[in-house]
């Protein structure tokens, strides 16, 4: 069995090791150059000097070497190394291949104003160089995805699950052909280019190591994006990685992604597959298609709150949204982890206080024996379990076994201008888990004035320490002059 891991060589740099060998080292043996921005998107990565690891060929033979198994399809499953993979998600960065998700490619005068009316984000709100999460509804209002739109000067790219490919071109070419006038043309350009994707706490320093501190995206809204170059090859990078996490998602020219793969995991990333990037999904809670996106669900009871501008007028979809959940978008079921003693599967039956709230949907056993799922329960209405209340921790069975339901760092369950305190805003560019990140913001701002305040109480007290010594030092003086 392949493993792959790293190694620190003795220079203090990492080295991708392996049961295939490299031809030569994975270390880095030229001295990265900081890069040069040439305007807001020309920067040449090619002018690094990276020595790129001595692996020949595409992005799946450098992978296969690195110890990659595949499926039918060519989607690189495992590296088998999935405990080492996961973990990095909280501690490290991960290095994935996501090429088999399709890459759509907008174009034409008319190609913002379509995809406004299309979708539920206020896509028209969207500068160059910027980018959105959005839902592509049925007009019963189903979701058939959960979309990417990144959008540059002539053109706009979607980023799509791969099993919502085909129903969303088929959407997107018949609405483009009934809009006379517009020229807009809906194109396939998965072929033509990788994406690859960074994910973890560690993705901003791989991009420090090549761009330097003054790199643009660090620390950038959600969806930001710019153009490198890479061996004359155009890059586009962006500003998220398709769960709630950071990271970054990398989309490169064919010709230059087994080179861009090799000279990423060269520089420390653990490699992650298909496999470990599912069971990642399902802990976050991100919906996919068909499991938890369909005809039976609304992506609101999804938590998909994030991806919904309420405020931006007509789309498909909107009226059976409001028919159904009204102008605050209430709903009556909602998406939730579960943390189970036993294997559950999809389908099996969620009871809480004895009444059937729901079912789980997807399900999975992490590396390190944990079994977890996700699945709709009902939180108020006629299905709800009466007296008992949807929260993280709350005991419910599924099937025969016990379990608890978790809380999916993924959802947001309100809308953003609401989450905000009412502030007039848009929802563009609101990253998934927008409600955690919020929570964790006015949780460190608590920790954050408990701090001050902590430290303020000890200035106090030394001072008032201080006072009370001189005081009595004065005292002990004028006694003493008083004497004589």
């Amino acid at each position: 069995r392949n493993s792959t891991c790293i190694r620190p060589l003795s220079t203090g740099r990492p080295r991708l090791m392996s049961k295939i060998e490299h031809r030569s080292s994975c270390s880095l043996v030229s001295k990265l150059q900081r890069l040069q921005t040439v305007g807001a998107t020309a920067i040449d990565l090619s002018s690094l000097g990276l020595d790129v690891p001595d692996i020949d060929g595409d992005l799946k033979s450098v992978m296969t070497e690195l110890g990659a198994t595949f499926d039918d399809d060519g989607v690189p499953r495992t590296f088998n190394n999935a405990r080492q993979a996961v973990d990095a998600l909280s501690s490290g960065v991960v290095l994935l291949d996501r090429s088999h998700w399709a890459r759509l490619r907008v174009t034409g005068k008319g190609a913002l104003p379509l995809l406004q009316r299309l979708t539920t984000n206020n896509i028209q709100a969207l500068k160059p160089g910027s980018g959105c999460d959005t839902l592509l509804l049925t007009p019963g209002g189903a979701a058939l995805d959960l979309i990417t739109v990144l959008v540059a000067g002539s053109f706009a790219m979607l980023l799509v699950h791969p099993a919502a490919v085909g129903a969303v071109m088929a959407a997107l070419r018949e609405a483009a052909a009934t809009a006379e006038g517009e020229g807009v043309q809906v194109q396939d350009v998965s072929a033509r280019c990788c994406m690859l994707t960074l994910l973890g706490p560690e993705s901003d320093n791989i991009l420090k190591e090549l761009g330097g501190d003054s790199f643009a995206l660090i620390g950038a809204q959600y969806g930001t994006h710019t153009l490198f170059k890479f061996r004359d090859a155009p890059v586009m990078v962006v500003v998220g990685c398709g769960l709630a996490a950071p990271g970054y998602t990398l989309i490169a020219d064919e010709s230059v992604a087994g080179e861009l793969y090799s000279v990423l995991a060269s520089k420390g990333c653990i490699l992650m597959g298909e496999d470990e990037w599912e069971c990642a999904r399902i802990v976050d809670g991100r919906p996919a298609p068909v499991s938890e996106l369909g005809e039976q669900y609304s992506p609101l009871e999804a938590g998909l709150y994030h991806a919904v501008s309420e405020g931006k007028g007509d789309f498909v979809g909107r009226a059976a949204l409001l028919e159904r959940h009204g102008e605050l978008g209430r709903t009556e079921r909602e998406l939730w982890g579960i943390q189970a003693e036993a294997p559950v599967w999809p389908g099996d039956a969620i009871t809480l206080n004895g009444v059937t709230a729901g079912a789980v949907t997807s399900s999975t056993t992490t590396p390190a024996g944990t079994h977890v799922a996700l699945g709709y329960v009902a939180v108020r209405g006629a299905q709800a379990a009466p007296g008992a209340q949807a929260a993280e921790g709350t005991a419910v069975m599924v099937g025969s076994v016990p379990a608890t339901l978790a809380a999916i760092p993924f959802a947001s369950r309100t809308f953003l201008s609401e989450l905000m305190g009412g502030l007039s805003v848009s929802g563009v560019g609101a990253a998934p888990g927008a409600m955690a990140m919020v929570k964790r913001a006015e949780e460190a701002r608590e920790k954050a004035l408990a701090e001050a305040a902590a430290a303020e109480a000890e200035k106090q007290a030394k001072l008032k320490e201080m006072q009370d010594r001189l005081a009595s030092w004065q005292a002990q003086q004028l006694g003493t002059t008083g004497g004589l």
